[in-house]
Parts: structure tokens; sequence; C-alpha cells
């Protein structure tokens, strides 16, 4: 389970990560939290799907790499990238308004999906851009 500290103190579940550990990681870990589990959540709120998970104190920061946030507040595809020994847990905090991409929403087999990054040339001749792209690919598929 990930998890960062709101604006507020409280600390708040981001999802999970299960990809990209070595045994030598995993291992690591496991010492490292064998004696931290406890009865009662860490999180202001423990989505449903969460539900079962061992949950303890934070007590190891992770680095991960993502593809962004979904619209209730988790990760999209985190994927395991270090141990981070140099930070304490109560510094790891939602970085509000760092990140200036824009966000577009279109609709695929009837559902909105959110893409950022719409202007983003994937091919200079001639221009194609991500959004351009979406959208043709939606057009396409009706």
């Amino acid at each position: 389970m990930l998890g960062y500290y709101d604006t507020s103190g409280r600390f708040c579940c981001a999802g999970r990560v299960g990809t990209e550990f070595s045994e030598g990681t995993l291992a690591n870990l496991h010492r490292q939290l064998l004696n931290s589990t406890n009865d009662c959540a860490p999180f202001k709120e423990v989505p449903p799907a969460e539900h079962g998970a061992s949950l303890m104190e934070p007590v190891v920061v992770v680095q991960v790499q993502f593809g962004g946030w979904t619209d209730e507040g988790r990760l999209c595809h985190p994927t395991f990238r270090v141990i981070r020994n140099d930070t304490l847990p109560p510094e790891v905090v939602l970085e509000v308004g760092h990140d200036n991409a824009e966000v577009v929403k279109v609709k695929i087999d009837h559902r909105p999906v959110r893409r950022t990054h719409p202007d983003t040339v994937l091919f200079p001749e001639p221009e194609l851009t991500k959004l351009k792209l979406m959208e043709y690919y939606t057009e396409i598929a009706d």
C-alpha cells in the first residue's frame, strides 16, 4: 500500500504497487515491515478494494514511477523504483500545482478517459498530436 500526507497532515491512500521488485528488495522490505503491522488503518479512509491488506504505520519510503492519478486519487500504473532511506514518511506530501499538464477527457467506448499533454507532437510530418490520435481512434471505433 502506498500513501502520502495531505496539506492537513492526514495520511491518504494512494493505491498499491506490485511490480519491478527484485527478490533482494522484497526480502529487505519484508524485514523492515515485519513488526510494523497493527489493527488500525493509518489512512484517513481505506477504499473498499484495499480491505484485507496488511496495514501499518508508515515506516518505509519508496519512490515509484506512475502514469498519473485516477479520479479517485489513486496512482495509475505505479512501478517500484527504489527505497528512499534519505526521506522520512512525514516528508512525503502531495505536491499540489506542480503538474502544469493540460488534461483532456475523451469518451472511449462511452466511458470518459483522462489524458495529459494533448498537444504533445507524436509525429512531426504531417504533425500528429496525442489529442488528434485519440480523436482519430475514437472516430474509427464508432
